[in-house]
């Protein structure tokens, strides 16, 4: 009987603070994105499968490369064209004449994408007078 009174009181305080507790949206989907980016230190630009950012400029933050084995580690930032925000991903990518291969992870993102997590796989196709960078992965979105 001791016990039953005691699980009749605990219920009620489980369901208060579970309804308390703030309910989080998260939008989980995969993305595709293609970068032309020139070597002359310009802007580049996106085309995307990101909902609102079907395409924008993106801009090499920080970089650092060694010639020798061929990696490149930086930061870029892609920003929607629409206005809606912009996402600022790490990547570190090995690269040769053919091209290069790596990985990307999201570090922040501004505006619709505060809160934006995800990461994923990258290929450098090598252009004339720069690289098209694919980015592919996953990202989830909290609301």
């Amino acid at each position: 009987m001791r016990n039953a009174r005691s699980l009749a009181a605990v219920i009620p305080l489980i369901a208060a603070v579970a309804l308390s507790a703030p309910a989080q949206a998260a939008d989980r989907f995969a993305v595709q994105l293609a970068d032309t980016q020139g070597f002359e230190g310009l802007p580049g630009s996106f085309t995307s499968t990101i909902p609102g950012c079907p395409t924008g400029s993106s801009t090499t933050d920080r970089a650092m490369v060694q010639l020798r084995p061929g990696v490149f580690r930086g930061t870029r930032t892609f920003t929607c064209d629409s206005g809606i925000g912009s996402v600022t991903v790490n990547l570190s990518a090995r690269f040769s004449d053919d091209g290069s291969v790596g990985t990307w992870a999201v570090t922040s993102g501004t505006g619709a994408f505060a809160g934006v997590r995800g990461a994923g796989q990258l290929v450098g196709t090598p252009l004339p007078d720069g690289i098209l960078d694919t980015y592919t992965g996953t990202v989830t979105i909290v609301s």
